[in-house]
């Protein structure tokens, strides 16, 4: 988000405001090209 802030601010913006939101946990599974494979 600091690059996004900073380019607008590069545009003119003169500020910005962080507003309250909702935390998030999301987690993705590897692919399974990239996954190690067991020695079991």
């Amino acid at each position: 988000m600091r690059g996004v802030i900073q380019q607008l601010q590069a545009w003119g913006a003169t500020g910005a405001d962080e507003l309250a939101g909702r935390e998030e946990n999301i987690t993705f599974s590897m692919p399974k090209e990239l996954r190690v494979r067991s020695l079991l």
